[in-house]
């Protein structure tokens, strides 16, 4: 199962205000890590879900260049 970008929000708002059950989208949750393991999750999370979204917005190309009359 894919991380999303609410998953993420999530685990980021954990590192702010630190509790001690975080449940998923999914159904997944976890309990009681230390900061350094939410640290690493959220590195590991940020990185699939950027890499998701980059496969599903088109990128815009752009040409400068003369336009003849």
């Amino acid at each position: 199962m894919a991380w999303t970008r609410a998953d993420l929000e999530k685990i980021q708002q954990v590192l702010l205000n630190p509790t001690k059950k975080v449940t998923f989208s999914d159904g997944r949750s976890s309990e009681s890590h230390s900061l350094d393991e939410l640290r690493r999750l959220r590195t590991e999370m940020k990185a699939e879900v950027v890499a998701d979204e980059s496969r599903t917005v088109p990128k815009k190309r752009f040409t400068i260049g003369r336009m003849g009359r």
